[in-house]
């Protein structure tokens, strides 16, 4: 993976990532990278809060062609629009927490999808 495109993910996990559990912001120094690889990289953040762990993968895509910026484009407004809908939900003391029935409820819908745009249809 190139340096510069690593570099700006990292930096970008560092000012956008909050500790689900206590949502404290991190520091650099919190991060720890895990793997690298061609097209993203694995973090292991530790607050220093609250000494919660998570596992990070941030992953790149090249775009081939306009279609595929189109597919890109759609997906970006499809995920603004739930972010919009649940967004007295958004945040990381006020977020809903995962329950088993939403596990269940996507992994009944990946079995019916062939790809991932299907997901956003």
């Amino acid at each position: 993976m190139n340096y510069l495109i690593m570099k700006s993910i990292i930096e970008a996990t560092i000012s956008h990532y909050h500790c689900k559990e206590c949502g404290e912001k991190i520091s650099e120094r919190d991060v720890s990278i895990v793997d690298s690889g061609s097209r993203g990289v694995n973090m292991e953040i530790h607050c220093s809060h609250c000494h919660d762990t998570a596992n990070i993968k941030a992953e790149i895509n090249v775009i081939n062609s306009p279609l595929d910026l189109e597919r890109i484009s759609q997906a970006g407004a499809e995920i603004s629009r739930m972010i919009e809908l649940g967004k007295t939900a958004v945040g990381p003391l006020s977020a809903k927490l995962i329950q088993d029935e939403d596990i269940l409820q996507l992994r009944n819908r990946l079995k019916q999808t062939a790809s991932v745009e299907d997901l956003f249809n």
